[in-house]
């Protein structure tokens, strides 16, 4: 089943007929569909897909394929009940730039490749076999300038009509990676005020503060229930090595 949204009918209850009859149900959502829709077309979380529109269907084959196999061989979650747990993520996603260049400038594929990495991020496929849900992604974009943070926008399940609103961060410059960048997203987090698995996804093309306070910022993070701190490096990136030590 390929839709690309919410059903009139109940879809679940005829998914679980068909189930309770041997069929498979593999269901695939295009663009704004809701994930936890999709997991209720679907017969488990192992046979539920997400792709941001029609053209990135191409992609799944292979791994639709290698769930179809596995569906025949009966070899999805061998011995165990299709148990319904929740995954819910909170992922702030940051990025820092020269001080003598504006970073849209400076990192022109940064711009150029973020939509993909926000719809990337936000359709994330199943993590588990257990469970009929897919994971639920909450992504937001916010940076730190000397002056103060710039954000695109809040905790929101990603959509393309947010992309104008990280391009709209243009006007601001620099971008920094200091111990305040990470209290800034230590403070989103704790106003977000939710149980969400917490991830931080920042760009980076080094450390502009002084290395000793990031390091301590990044373990307070840790300590208030940040589960991952991801850095990437950008083009030029100074100090990779430092960057590894937080």
């Amino acid at each position: 089943v390929i839709t690309g949204g919410k059903s009139v009918e109940d879809a679940q209850e005829a998914s679980m007929a068909l189930t309770q009859r041997g069929v498979k149900v593999f269901a695939v959502g295009v663009r704004n569909i809701d994930s936890e829709e999709v997991g209720k077309i679907a017969s488990n979380s192992a046979t539920a897909f997400r792709v941001g529109n029609v053209q990135e269907l191409s992609e799944l084959s292979e791994q639709v394929l290698e769930t179809l196999h596995d569906a025949m061989h009966e070899t999805l979650c061998p011995g165990m009940t299709d148990v319904s747990k929740a995954c819910n993520l909170d992922v702030i996603l940051g990025f820092d730039g020269s001080r003598d260049q504006n970073v849209f400038v400076a990192q022109k594929g940064l711009e150029s490749k973020m939509d993909a990495i926000l719809r990337r991020i936000s359709q994330m496929q199943k993590i588990s076999c257990s469970g009929s849900q897919l994971p639920t992604v909450r992504v937001s974009v916010v940076a730190l300038t000397p002056s103060g943070p710039v954000e695109a926008f809040d905790f929101a399940e990603y959509q393309s009509e947010l992309f104008e609103k990280f391009q709209n961060m243009r006007a601001q410059h620099p971008y920094v990676l200091t111990a305040d960048t990470l209290k800034l997203y230590q403070n989103k987090f704790q106003q977000a005020s939710s149980d969400n698995v917490k991830v931080v996804i920042h760009f980076t093309d080094g450390v502009d503060g002084d290395l000793a306070d990031v390091q301590r910022a990044s373990e307070e993070l840790r300590q208030d229930g940040v589960r991952a701190l991801i850095l990437v490096g950008l083009e030029r990136v100074a100090n990779l090595e430092q960057l590894m030590q937080l």
